[in-house]
């Protein structure tokens, strides 16, 4: 062990950098540091003349990402109002500013105006509220005479220059129901709140979300019954609630929501069921957070679609398809994806093309919704790439897309399709109105009707559901890398044509890696000694990974493994990174936990960790793990779907169960017991199973088989070229 002057001098370099990156966060609030907000209220829409409340204009922003914006659920005093849209004529509107507009009734006794916007791919954002001066009294008098705005003058936030830096701070609900506060002479304070789905509210037989917030000290996991039945366990630590900070004590307040989706697709119009959430403590004993009882509603009549218009569309394409002609010696590889960031399913396709371009007579093209940086290494390879924006659920816009993909493949010549993640659907109905085989490497470890949920929220057409189920219904083969996804998905297609195939990684460039790296001066230069024992994630920051979980367990093993120190690798610099920099700074864990940016390389990190540490609650079979094991890194990681069928419990790493902390942390607590020797021994046992059986070389000559195969009979199911 070192002493305690060695490490507060090791320390010194650190509290720099984190000084350094304090400041730039300020410095860079304007850009993306901060979701959106609500503006003041200063119209209101013509009086009703039979008398009705009268609608007020609440308008805002919301920052541009991703996805784009494709609703605003408006509140007040956290109750939900209405329904507000992207408003492309307020002037505010650019690149990085997202502005909405909504017509709802405003009770005149609310104080918190608030907004939660929802994108185009099922992600949410609870934006910044605005908060009436003056209970009981509209922020400016409805039409205009009379009215006195000295109590409250108009205050528009800049996007690009907020005026007050600690408005992401500021509570985004009053003391009230779901904000953990309680007034003088009210009932004691809560521990949690069920915010969704609203109490009495009508709900579709469809998936439904649940969420609120549970701020119990000695939390182990939150659990969803429906009807009193079986529970189910709610992604807990998933929302940060900064809203809930201010009313509440705890000191995991900062990162208390949690969300989950139940099903009612078998429940009956006019049914009432129960939905309640428990939070659990380390003894099991059970807090109630709340219990909402919901009506199912009628079934809800979509949206009209332009049926015509979306006939004269796809003719039109049928018609430029059949003119497709596949190039008549060569594989011309069209290749359909996601995303061209630096994520796992991204660098499984990246890995993929190396070894099929590797003097194999096979051309490729890339096609994605976005740009990113694994564009240039695509590139290098003389791979051909077009970004084409986002992938449509709107028929019309659908089939729009289409068509421009149908050109693009014509000009190429193409004689196969590989669709990399269940997100790039449209590339297997491309295959099939060419004409040619799609070979579908899915990722996603959700059943296929909550895929289309998370992938493209509420919002998403209709008609999202049904391409999905034709897609696996149609395509050549669909590769799944954890025989228990594959499982998942048997039920909506010919299980003889999904095939479990194991994902590898590049065991050659690994042993490059190694061979000459000092791992003492790379620890040493980054302030670690022999008796650090470093655990690290390699993961984008975000609620499925669970890194708020991982924050939590550790600060407790911390205090009796001061040697322990955490690396997360993945942070994006945006709002959800801030707040888990903020959720560790408020665990006190100082220097033991360092928060790094995503990088396109991280083979320095997996030399130099003692172990890896994966919370996720949603995986199949990440590339992290497989290369952190090829480091010999021991593995602790939850058990779910490929992860079990990877690690053997005890022998090749150590697993746990998952949403669940208290699991995580005797995890936790069970590899550091172990001595240097036992764990470098664990390490060993992982880092040989990975090499026998997940080189990159394998996944890739299967594929190399089945594209061959398909070459000479596109009928035939995948078995006969394995």
């Amino acid at each position: 062990m070192s002493g305690p002057l060695p490490r507060a001098a090791r320390a010194v370099p650190r509290v720099a950098a984190h000084a350094r990156r304090a400041t730039a966060s300020v410095a860079e609030l304007g850009a993306l540091g901060y979701p959106g907000g609500v503006d003041p209220i200063t119209e209101s829409v013509p009086d009703d003349p039979l008398g009705s409340p009268v609608p007020a204009v609440v308008r805002g922003w919301a920052r541009a990402r991703g996805g784009r914006l494709l609703a605003v659920v408006v509140t007040a005093d956290d109750a939900p109002v209405g329904l507000g849209a992207p408003d492309g004529t307020d002037p505010r509107a650019d690149d990085r500013v997202a502005p909405w507009r909504a017509e709802v009734v405003v009770p005149p006794d609310a104080v918190l105006i608030g907004a939660v916007a929802v994108y185009t791919d099922g992600l949410t954002e609870r934006l910044d509220p605005h908060r009436r001066r003056t209970s009981g009294a509209p922020d400016r008098p409805a039409g205009g005479a009379g009215a006195d705005n000295s109590a409250n003058p108009v205050d528009p936030v800049d996007p690009a220059h907020p005026a007050d830096p600690d408005r992401a701070a500021r509570p985004t609900s009053p003391l009230a129901p779901g904000s953990g506060g309680s007034r003088a002479g009210s009932a004691p304070r809560l521990e949690g709140f069920l915010e969704q789905p609203v109490d009495a509210a009508r709900v579709p037989a469809s998936l439904v979300p649940v969420s609120g917030w549970a701020a119990l000290d000695d939390l182990a996991r939150v659990e969803v019954h429906v009807n009193g039945g079986r529970p189910s366990r709610a992604r807990q630590m998933a929302i940060p609630r900064p809203d809930v900070v201010p009313h509440h004590p705890s000191v995991h307040a900062g990162f208390s929501g949690f969300e989950h989706v139940v099903d009612l697709t078998d429940r009956a119009p006019g049914e009432q069921v129960a939905i309640t959430v428990t939070a659990v403590d380390g003894l099991g004993v059970a807090h109630p957070v709340g219990t909402h009882v919901v009506t199912i509603d009628a079934p809800a009549v979509p949206a009209p679609t332009d049926t015509d218009r979306v006939a004269t569309l796809r003719g039109r394409t049928a018609h430029l398809a059949r003119r497709h002609r596949p190039a008549p010696e060569g594989i011309r590889l069209l290749a359909v994806t996601h995303d061209l960031g630096l994520g796992g399913g991204q660098l499984y396709l990246q890995e993929l093309l190396v070894r099929l371009l590797d003097g194999s007579g096979i051309q490729a093209m890339v096609i994605s919704p976005t740009d990113g940086p694994l564009r240039d290494e695509l590139e290098a390879l003389g791979v051909e790439v077009h970004v084409v924006g986002p992938y449509p659920t709107d028929p019309v816009a659908y089939e729009s897309l289409l068509h421009g993909l149908v050109h693009l493949a014509l000009e190429f010549g193409t004689t196969h399709v590989l669709v990399n993640t269940a997100g790039a659907l449209c590339g297997v109905d491309l295959a099939g109105r060419l004409g040619v085989p799609a070979l579908w490497a899915i990722h996603e470890s959700y059943a296929p009707e909550h895929y289309v949920l998370a992938a493209y929220g509420p919002g998403a057409h209709p008609s999202a559901g049904d391409r999905l189920e034709e897609a696996l219904g149609s395509a050549a083969a669909v590769i799944f890398e954890a025989e228990e996804t594959r499982q998942l998905y048997c039920a909506h297609g010919d299980p003889a044509r999904f095939l479990h195939i194991g994902y590898g990684i590049p065991l050659a460039a690994v042993d490059e890696f190694r061979t000459g790296f000092d791992r003492a001066a790379h620890r040493a230069a980054l302030g670690w000694t022999d008796d650090d024992v470093v655990l690290l994630c390699v993961g984008t920051l975000e609620p499925r990974k669970a890194q708020a979980s991982l924050l939590r367990a550790f600060a407790r093993v911390v205090r009796d493994h001061p040697e322990a120190v955490l690396v997360l690798v993945g942070d994006r610099g945006d709002w959800y990174g801030d707040q888990l920099r903020t959720y560790a700074d408020r665990l006190g864990l100082g220097d033991r936990v360092r928060i790094e940016a995503v990088s396109p390389d991280c083979y320095e990190w997996y030399a130099v960790a003692d172990a890896f540490v994966l919370a996720s609650d949603v995986e199949s079979l990440p590339r992290s793990v497989l290369e952190a094991m090829a480091f010999g890194a021991p593995a602790v990681v939850a058990d779910v779907f490929g992860l079990h069928d990877l690690i053997d419990d005890g022998a090749t790493g150590l697993l746990f169960a998952p949403r669940d902390l208290h699991a995580l942390d005797a995890a936790l607590r069970a590899f550091l017991a172990r001595s240097a020797p036992e764990r470098r021994a664990l390490g060993e046992r992982g880092a040989a199973h990975v090499r026998a059986e997940h080189d990159s070389r394998g996944y890739a000559s299967v594929f190399r088989n089945l594209i061959d195969g398909f070459a000479t009979d596109p009928s035939a199911l995948p078995e006969a070229f394995l």
